[in-house]
């Protein structure tokens, strides 16, 4: 992410994955009003829809925001150091 923010021409907005599960109202808040959106409570509530999905995480997105994947990435980092440092 650090090469793109040094583009001038670019608006990035960063947003970190275990704010977003633990403060989601207000990180979302943040998001929609840096695209030019207004936040809306039913944002808090897309699992509840009824709506047709077509995607491997169909059955995630049946489920409420929560924090059980944070820090799983862990498990895959001494073997992605290993990886970075051999090549």
């Amino acid at each position: 992410m650090i090469h793109w923010q040094t583009i001038p021409a670019l608006s990035i907005y960063n947003i970190h994955y275990e704010e977003l599960v633990t403060n989601p109202k207000e990180q979302l808040t943040s998001l929609l009003s840096f695209l030019g959106c207004q936040f809306e409570e039913s944002s808090l509530a897309f699992y509840k829809r009824n709506s047709p999905v077509n995607t491997l995480s169909k059955h995630a997105i049946r489920q409420p925001i929560n924090n059980t994947a944070v820090a799983k990435w862990e498990r895959y980092k001494t073997p992605l150091l290993k990886l970075l440092n051999e090549s």
